[in-house]
């Protein structure tokens, strides 16, 4: 699995993830206008929809300390019946965990 970017940085290599998907895109770069306008439009297997290393969106928020997009995010889903906070992702890992 590789990054998405790789930038090097004053302290050695640091990498950045802003999701694989313009619905991840918009929680990672935290457009919260942006978030509500795709999940209305977006189907359930959108807002489901995990990335190469099995990251959905609450793993995303957690990823970029962006609380305030996390109960959002959870929230929204929510709302669709999805349960995104027990998603493991390729390393075994809960949003939360």
């Amino acid at each position: 699995r590789e990054p998405v970017v790789k930038v090097h940085m004053a302290r050695g290599p640091e990498y950045l993830y802003f999701g694989e998907f313009p619905l991840a895109f918009a929680v990672c770069s935290n457009q919260q206008d942006m978030v509500d306008v795709l999940i209305e439009i977006c189907e359930d297997s959108d807002v489901a929809r995990v990335d190469s290393n099995g990251n959905n969106l609450l793993h995303c928020c957690v990823a970029h300390e962006l609380p305030d997009m996390y109960l959002r995010v959870l929230e929204l889903s929510r709302s669709r019946s999805l349960d995104l906070e027990s998603t493991l992702n390729t390393d075994g890992l809960t949003p939360l965990t």
